[in-house]
């Protein structure tokens, strides 16, 4: 039985892996990425119903390179008015834009709204 590592002749076989070593073997070019930065509190006012915990709504959003929110989604829908308040409150939100080599560059990053449970 042949090894697979024989080559008697040359093949597309052995011309693919050579190239693929030449290919690789090019410098990267290394790039600076900066994540956002918040400049407004992660908290919201209480929307509903009083309850003795606070509650965390995750958000996945997308931040302009102006730093502005443009969307934020629910990756777990919880409850329907704790959700549509933390998405209208992450939308009034700002950061310091995300930076690619310096520049400002949009992005999407995980985030979350802290409803603080009202006091009894």
């Amino acid at each position: 039985m042949p090894s697979i590592f024989t080559f008697n002749k040359p093949s597309r076989h052995v011309f693919a892996l050579g190239l693929c070593f030449a290919l690789g073997a090019a410098p990267a070019h290394a790039q600076t990425v900066t994540p956002p930065v918040p400049l407004d509190p992660p908290t919201a006012p209480w929307p509903g119903p009083p309850e003795d915990q606070d509650i965390i709504i995750p958000l996945i959003l997308t931040v302009r390179a102006d730093g502005s929110v443009s969307a934020a989604e629910l990756p777990a829908p919880r409850d329907p008015t704790y959700d549509a308040a933390a998405r209208t409150q992450a939308l009034t939100w700002h950061f310091t834009p995300a930076l690619r080599n310096g520049a400002p560059i949009a992005s999407r990053i995980r985030s979350e709204v802290r409803f603080i449970a009202p006091a009894p």
